[in-house]
């Protein structure tokens, strides 16, 4: 963890900051350039009240004793990095293409702008072959740009072995190398990233895979869905799944890629 003291000057208080476990010192060398740049034009109570605020949202990132992600987070989380690098960094700048991606923050999907709006769903290949759909929201929204269902396939890779497997460790270094002239997104993309891997264990960073193959639904009216206004007041949440194997007439004739530099 972090161990923090406050030492008093006759010109204020001075607050230290050190790291416990050294293996944590890339993980507090990130945190610590964070916090200076999201601090240094403040004073006084907006200082201090940012600082703890600060420190609250990356202290899970220190604790010694970590939770751990299983196996369907790891492979969702995967699948979004992987959208982020391989699809948007590609086309847009890295500020915009940053702050597309808004599942990390609580929303019903995972990709959102002024352009398009898309959810990301991994699968592990071997496993029961659904598309899950966690809310009703999620795909009975009412949107005037192209809405998409991203759908990635990924096979257990034993090594990173070469540059096409990914995991979160791998995706997240290049996703940073991608963004080291750009402070802003960095530092967005970082604070991101740990709303959704704080418990995140080094088994769980250095999973890999591959992709096998990639898919990209429309949804429209006609595409099949729960909706809103079907469900009895009494109902408030509902989860259910989608077969893929029956959603053939809804994949796009372009893969995500090419569609991203058509809009």
């Amino acid at each position: 963890g972090i161990n923090i003291s406050q030492i008093s000057q006759a010109s204020g208080n001075i607050l230290m900051l050190s790291l416990e476990n050294k293996d944590q010192l890339g993980t507090f060398n990130n945190f610590a350039k964070f916090l200076a740049e999201n601090t240094k034009t403040l004073k006084g109570d907006e200082l201090a009240e940012t600082t703890i605020r600060i420190i609250r949202e990356w202290s899970q990132m220190f604790s010694m004793q970590k939770k751990g992600m299983g196996e369907h987070e790891v492979v969702g989380l995967i699948c979004e990095l992987h959208a982020l690098k391989n699809h948007l960094l590609e086309i847009y700048e890295p500020n915009y293409s940053v702050r597309t991606w808004i599942g990390s923050e609580g929303s019903k999907q995972d990709f959102a702008c002024d352009k398009f709006v898309f959810d990301v769903k991994g699968h592990r290949v071997g496993r029961k072959d659904l598309i899950k759909i966690s809310s009703v929201e999620q795909l009975d929204i009412s949107l005037n740009v192209p809405f998409f269902l991203f759908k990635v396939d990924l096979l257990p890779s034993s090594t990173l072995s070469n540059n096409t497997d990914l995991s979160i460790k791998a995706l997240t270094s290049s996703i940073l190398e991608a963004l080291k002239d750009y402070d802003e997104a960095r530092m967005l993309f970082e604070g991101k990233l740990n709303e959704i891997s704080s418990e995140a264990t080094e088994e769980n960073l250095d999973m890999s895979f591959t992709v096998d193959k990639e898919y990209l639904y429309q949804i429209d009216d006609t595409f099949p869905k729960i909706l809103r206004t079907s469900l009895a007041n009494e109902i408030d949440e509902v989860e259910y799944s989608l077969n893929p194997s029956k959603l053939e007439k809804f994949l796009c004739t372009k893969p995500l890629s090419e569609f991203l530099k058509d809009v």
